[in-house]
């Protein structure tokens, strides 16, 4: 059961890692986009 629980939490580290990171990069990606335009 632990073992399953630690996989579990690390594929949503890695889930939450991703998400988190496009959710910063992308708003400055388009803040960029714009003060270019």
């Amino acid at each position: 059961m632990l073992t399953n629980i630690r996989v579990a939490f690390q594929f949503m580290d890695k889930d939450m890692m991703k998400k988190i990171i496009t959710s910063m990069i992308r708003p400055k990606l388009e803040y960029a986009a714009i003060y270019e335009d």
